[in-house]
């Protein structure tokens, strides 16, 4: 049989409306038939279809052809990207290009484009630069104004850098001291956390 989309969207949302009137069962009659009539609308239940005509985002190089053109540490090619060995995002690319030139960048986009990756990349770039010429210490912060922010950056920190060998430590530091930084309940520690990233390190703290 053939998919139609448009037929199981109708009735899952019958299936929806049953389910609603079963739960709710009012005993007057009036309340009752006022529910059923309010739920009868569509816009109650449901809203769309939405059409957008929005392009997917413009696409750049990946990041082995960064490498390639010396434009990336080789070393950052292990960390575990989302985007895996896909292109990245050109305005991915071109964040990357203008913080490891040094030079200060905004990333304006929408939702799901990589806006993250955007400023990792350079940064984690630094990191092994930096390493590979002997430096030392903390090299980068991440101020977050929340905890729930911060603690979600570390858990894209642990996937990231988890497992991977590449030489950079990360800690959580934030007003919270139930437990160690770098620590929370929801995964497990990656070798590379410490109580202080003091070994080319990521800090993600909140204010």
């Amino acid at each position: 049989m053939i998919p139609n989309i448009p037929r199981a969207v109708h009735d899952l949302i019958g299936e929806y409306r049953r389910f609603l009137k079963t739960s709710y069962r009012f005993l007057d009659p009036h309340l009752r038939e006022q529910f059923e009539q309010h739920l009868a609308q569509a816009s109650v239940v449901v809203r769309g279809p939405f059409v957008t005509l929005a392009r997917d985002f413009e696409r750049g190089r990946t990041v082995k052809q960064l490498a390639d053109a010396g434009e990336l540490e080789p070393g950052v090619l292990r960390a575990n990207w989302p985007f895996g060995d896909g292109p990245l995002f050109a305005h991915q690319e071109r964040a990357h290009l203008a913080g490891r030139a040094g030079r200060s960048f905004v990333v304006t986009t929408g939702t799901g484009s990589g806006k993250t990756e955007a400023f990792l990349l350079p940064v984690l770039d630094g990191i092994l630069r930096a390493k590979r010429s002997g430096a030392n210490g903390v090299r980068a912060i991440f101020l977050y104004p929340m905890n729930a922010l911060a603690n979600d950056q570390l858990e894209r920190l642990r996937r990231l850098l988890g497992d991977t060998g590449l030489d950079i430590s990360f800690a959580l530091y934030t007003g919270i001291a139930k437990r160690p930084p770098g620590r929370s309940a929801n995964l497990r520690p990656a070798r590379s956390e410490s109580r202080e990233a003091t070994s080319g390190g990521i800090l993600p703290t909140s204010s």
